[in-house]
């Protein structure tokens, strides 16, 4: 699947954040999966393996990033999916909600008795007329405020007064912005009084272009769809659409992506389940004047708005960067006091460092590029006797949405699950699979840099003749740094020109970057593994992190591998998006295998998530029909540069 991140004032791709947490919701919303996508540009890809562990009944995929967590629980993506099992069940699930939908109400505020209406006159002007009923809590002469917003953007405010109880007020056409835009009336003292929505249609259609392709096609057969858009794009990152071939089902309660950005994210699940598979322009005057009298922003919170507070936010936003979340505990599993310090290294040739403080409950947080490299992680505290056990927490939002599962036996199940159940059984039984291999990502443009930059002095091994001991090495090889033999095992000491120690205490000591508090995990070293070993004499300052000179051993694998860390510690391999694998769509091109026995009962035809025209705005899309006959929707979905749809759909009968 693909992921969009998009501008809820523009409509353009996001830059704001670069990963989107995705979960899959059980019957009682439960995590039962969790991923992470990384983001380019606005827009990611995803994959879901679903387990077969699963019960049949509603599920809700839950999508978000770290900075729509301030805006919890209705500001993020929530559908509603069925998932079957893929053997016969005869229990199926219903997911009831504790907390059902409002009442519906019309567009009269119940403690103001004011009435509104809204209508665009035949030149484009919206006219606005307000009425003050005898028994209104107002005088029919109060000076009153009007505010109108659309999608975030602020589009006019004024004041007017009730002229015997009623007012006329007209706002220029060309204020407004395509979709829905919320007039709301406000007193002197700050309170709204009513609200009410009106539509703004698009000035022109979104995206207009041709397909050329058979409507009726044999099994087995090479399909070709040549696209044809009305204009040129660009071939930047954000401009790519996703193309599916999937069964038809005549579900009409899943809007496309153009649909979902007007309605959808601002006002969630209602008012899409009310349009039932139509378009917001196909609508009768009753059905639009039903839909504007049903909606509720999720975006604007009047009692927030017009406190005047600033507003304090828990959760950034992630534009580069990501937070890895943990927590401490001591032996008792209790919180350890307040302000202990944990330090992060990252195991290999250049040596990167990052250290944490505690707070009053044992949290702490590092900070992470927020990129597709895979990183081995060692996070310990600085007081190793202590015995802490260290726990990280994965970033997913704690909101659990209340509900209770209870066995369905009204809803009866949709013909075609049987024929994709068989299906899919067929598939498992001769191995078919239609999953390929992982996506690697490009990480040639992650760089690293030593944390204390150039050292003062680096040995390199191989520049010298081989010494059976390290404590040999230091001695005949090492300015300024000496080793010696103690009751603990080895010390290791810095030394001013004049042979004086420079500091009371020990420099901080590394091997392949990792922060070590023996130093016999490096007197005890085979010299052989060595590879070069950096110098910093000088004291050197990470924030409040005070280093008295650094000695940072790295080896020729430089992985740590050739150490052992306290029990205390923890080392993880740490990715923060999850690999997506590829769609393998199979072709008979050779007469062998157009005949072979094996039978392809895929239910996906194909999946592209990122086709992108070329400059003269035409792209061409070949695959091969499947052995399942059946009517199949091709369906392309998307947001060009410019913030324009791109929503497509168009029927293939397989015979």
């Amino acid at each position: 699947f693909n992921a969009y991140l998009i501008d809820r004032n523009s409509f353009n791709h996001s830059l704001n954040s670069r990963i989107i947490y995705f979960e899959l919701l059980n019957p009682l919303n439960i995590p039962v999966i969790q991923n992470k996508i990384l983001l380019k540009e606005g827009l990611g890809q995803g994959h879901l393996a679903l387990p077969d562990s699963l019960v049949s009944g509603p599920y809700t995929i839950r999508a978000y990033t770290k900075w729509m967590q301030n805006f919890f629980p209705g500001n993020c993506f929530i559908r509603d999916i069925n998932i079957y099992t893929s053997l016969p069940s005869k229990k199926f699930y219903k997911k009831v909600r504790m907390v059902e939908k409002p009442a519906e109400t019309d567009y009269t505020f119940l403690h103001s008795g004011l009435r509104m209406t809204a209508g665009r006159k035949e030149n484009g002007d919206v006219e606005i007329l307000i009425d003050s009923p005898e028994d209104t809590l107002h005088n029919r002469s109060d000076q009153l405020y009007i505010f109108i917003q659309s999608r975030g953007n602020i589009i006019h405010t004024g004041t007017f007064k009730l002229d015997g109880g009623n007012a006329r007020v007209t706002i220029p056409g060309k204020a407004f912005i395509p979709g829905f835009s919320q007039i709301t009336l406000i007193d002197a003292l700050r309170i709204p009084l009513c609200d009410r929505f009106i539509y703004i249609p698009p000035a022109k259609i979104r995206h207009s272009f041709a397909m050329s392709a058979q409507d009726t096609c044999k099994i087995r057969e090479k399909i070709s769809l040549e696209f044809i858009f009305d204009r040129a794009l660009t071939d930047s990152l954000n401009s790519g659409f996703s193309l599916s071939v999937t069964p038809n089902t005549d579900n009409s309660g899943y809007p496309d992506i153009d649909e979902y950005l007007i309605l959808g994210t601002e006002f969630g699940s209602y008012p899409i389940m009310a349009l039932n598979g139509r378009k917001i322009e196909d609508l009768d005057p009753e059905g639009m004047q039903s839909l504007l009298s049903s909606l509720e922003s999720n975006w604007i919170d009047w009692n927030k708005i017009l406190s005047f507070e600033s507003s304090r936010y828990k959760f950034q936003a992630e534009s580069s960067e990501t937070s890895l979340y943990g927590k401490v505990l001591d032996p008792n599993f209790w919180p350890p006091q307040k302000d202990e310090i944990l330090t992060m290294s990252f195991p290999g040739k250049t040596a990167q460092f990052q250290y944490a403080v505690t707070d009053d409950k044992g949290n702490f947080s590092f900070i992470l590029p927020a990129d597709e490299k895979e990183r081995d992680l060692i996070i310990q505290a600085e007081n190793i006797s202590a015995g802490y056990k260290i726990l990280l927490r994965p970033g997913y939002s704690d909101y659990i949405p209340l509900t209770k599962m209870i066995i369905d036996s009204t809803t009866a199940e949709p013909p075609y699950i049987s024929k994709w159940r068989l299906n899919s059984q067929v598939s498992r039984i001769y191995g078919e699979s239609y999953t390929g291999e992982d996506i690697k990502p490009d990480t040639s443009h992650v760089i690293y840099k030593r944390f204390y930059g150039k050292p003062d002095f680096t040995l390199e091994m191989d520049n010298y003749v081989r010494l059976p001991l390290m404590e040999e090495v230091f001695f005949e090889l090492i300015p300024r740094v000496r080793m010696t033999k103690a009751d603990s095992g080895y010390e290791i000491i810095f030394i001013d020109p004049a042979g004086n120690i420079m500091y009371n205490e020990p420099p901080v000591l590394m091997i392949d970057g990792v922060i070590i508090k023996n130093a016999f995990q490096i007197g005890n070293m085979n010299p052989d593994l060595v590879k070069k070993i950096d110098i910093v004499w000088s004291t050197y300052v990470v924030d409040a992190f005070r280093f008295p000179g650094i000695v940072n051993v790295i080896t020729r694998t430089a992985d740590f591998s050739s150490s052992v860390l306290p029990a205390s510690s923890l080392r993880i391999l740490y990715k923060i998006s999850e690999p997506v694998a590829a769609f393998v769509s199979p072709e008979y091109s050779m007469e062998e295998r157009r005949l072979s026995r094996i039978p392809d009962f895929r239910n996906t035809m194909y999946w592209n998530p990122s086709i992108r025209p070329g400059r003269d705005g035409k792209v061409k899309v070949e695959f091969w029909t499947s052995d399942y006959v059946t009517d199949y929707v091709i369906s392309m979905q998307g947001i060009d540069e410019n913030g324009d749809f791109v929503s497509f759909r168009r029927l293939l009968r397989i015979k």
